[in-house]
């Protein structure tokens, strides 16, 4: 059973070029469903770079309970039907510990399907508002309803804003979520929008839309899209010189952002909960094992990653066994783990119970903790 469904999937992952692996019974494994392709694709590559990180740490201490951990990747491609018809090929192995997914994009067509299923599910970076999990499935990453409204105003006190105005992404339903909570927390926390525009994932030409922006002449501009639209957004936006400090969510996170060519992003504004520059033992020793892998910073979605892996992998050590109901108890049981993004805890599936975030701006193409 497990060599024919290698084989079925192997169409799956060519895009991925990842080398042959040994039966799975010989590892503890997570399956790791991602956007390897189109325009979403950095983040979820991102998360491989962490997860290896991670990976590496795990194995090199024992690995879990004295077996390797593994992650295997699939691309979805932003596509919820292949995301679900590999999550249930993973639910059928009985060697599968935990799926991680990314987004909300597959989040919401996962979830319904997760107590079916019976295998845990992390979409460690979906942070969209959902009113009610599968008993399987756990989040690490912040909510934007618990996080914007500190966000905003956190900045009304630090940049003296009192408007704003909204960009968004109608194409992704992560954007949506994003740029319809900042329209409705701005008037609570006392900022007037100005204006709201929209844009579709892949546009290229944001004249129009910041050009009705520079006319409202707001003083914070929230741009709810990814790193593609969100980078030309910025140069366009610098262009016209627009004087609104540019403010984005899980698009902005993005490293990429914030190297933007001749410094267009600088005093650019985004918020989560890892910060590099900490210099906390743990966060220290993975971002010099990161730096000395790949030459680079870990972006959050690395960090959110590798925090997912760590957490399944202690799961698994407490449970004492790779049984999914004992690995899904302990899941749920997680109390004050400190990993990459501070402490989580669970009460049974769902959100992690600490929802903080810290806020981040561009100074010279590095993200600076400002609170």
């Amino acid at each position: 059973m497990l060599r024919s469904f290698s084989i079925a999937v192997l169409a799956i992952v060519a895009s991925l070029a990842a080398p042959a692996t040994p039966s799975l019974a010989q590892d503890v494994v997570i399956g790791f469903g991602g956007i390897f392709s189109g325009p979403y694709s950095t983040y979820s590559e991102d998360g491989r770079k962490g997860i290896e990180v991670a990976l590496a740490q795990i194995n090199a201490e024992g690995g879990v309970l004295g077996r390797k951990l593994r992650v295997e990747y699939y691309d979805t491609g932003a596509d919820r039907a292949k995301a679900v018809a590999i999550y249930r090929k993973w639910g059928a192995q009985p060697e599968v510990v935990g799926f991680l997914t990314i987004s909300t994009i597959e989040f919401i067509a996962l979830d319904p399907i997760a107590d079916e299923v019976k295998l845990p599910l992390f979409p460690f970076g979906s942070t969209t508002p959902f009113p009610k999990f599968s008993s399987w499935t756990f989040r690490n990453n912040t909510v934007l309803t618990k996080t914007i409204p500190y966000v905003l105003e956190e900045i009304k006190k630090l940049k003296s804003v009192k408007t704003i105005s909204i960009l968004q992404d109608t194409a992704n339903p992560a954007m949506v979520a994003e740029a319809t909570a900042v329209k409705d927390i701005a008037p609570k926390t006392g900022l007037e929008v100005k204006s709201f525009e929209t844009f579709a994932t892949n546009d290229q030409d944001f004249s129009t839309q910041l050009t009705n922006v520079k006319a409202a002449d707001p003083d914070l501009i929230n741009v709810a899209g990814s790193t593609y639209e969100d980078s030309l957004i910025i140069s366009q936006a610098r262009a016209l010189k627009l004087r609104g400090i540019i403010l984005g969510g899980n698009g902005m996170n993005d490293p990429r952002v914030a190297n933007l060519p001749n410094n267009a992003s600088n005093g650019i504004m985004t918020y989560f909960r890892f910060d590099p520059a900490d210099e906390r033992p743990f966060i220290k020793r993975f971002v010099d094992d990161y730096r000395k892998r790949y030459n680079e910073t870990p972006a959050s979605y690395a960090s959110l990653a590798a925090d997912a892996v760590y957490l399944i992998a202690d799961a698994v050590k407490r449970a004492g066994k790779t049984d999914r109901d004992a690995v899904r108890e302990a899941l749920g049981k997680t109390k004050d783990l400190d990993v990459l993004n501070g402490k989580i805890s669970f009460d049974g599936p769902g959100d992690n119970l600490v929802q903080t975030t810290g806020l981040f701006e561009n100074r010279d193409g590095k993200y600076v903790r400002i609170k």
